[in-house]
């Protein structure tokens, strides 16, 4: 059984631990800094959970693959034991974090645009899916 743990992006809750205010993040990203997730997994002997971490700012390459070692050794320590995905999503994982994590600055930069044009409404949700994309429910 594979499981992939996408929760919603929540992006303030997820940027609050950055300590810097929305203003700040605007101003930062404009100086060319990127946001970044890094991907770990845990395996139990059944079931593989795909997790992404929290966002990370970054301004030089070399640190966002640094900072996506410790997420890999995660991985490294905890994925393996789920068969038959848990080498899979290992080998992924471990993959993605050496290249640099997962790019989120577009997505970043969205959410600012809207909290900036209608800062009274919260940014919709991406869960559940659009119609375009597929979304399975669990009953």
């Amino acid at each position: 059984m594979q499981l992939s743990h996408q929760t919603p992006h929540r992006y303030p809750h997820s940027l609050s631990c950055l300590g810097i205010s929305s203003a700040e993040l605007a101003r930062r990203l404009d100086d060319g800094v990127t946001c970044v997730r890094y991907e770990y997994c845990i395996s139990f002997v059944v079931a593989t959970i795909r997790y992404q971490s929290r966002v990370h700012l970054s301004d030089a390459w070399e640190l966002r693959v640094l900072r996506g070692v410790p997420y890999s050794l995660i991985a490294l320590l905890l994925g393996w034991w789920g068969l038959p995905w848990g080498p899979t999503q290992v080998l992924r994982a471990c993959w993605i974090n050496l290249c640099g994590g997962v790019d989120v600055t577009e997505e970043i930069e969205q959410w600012l645009d809207q909290s900036r044009s209608s800062p009274l409404e919260t940014p919709p949700k991406r869960f559940p899916p659009t119609t375009d994309e597929s979304w399975v429910g669990l009953s």
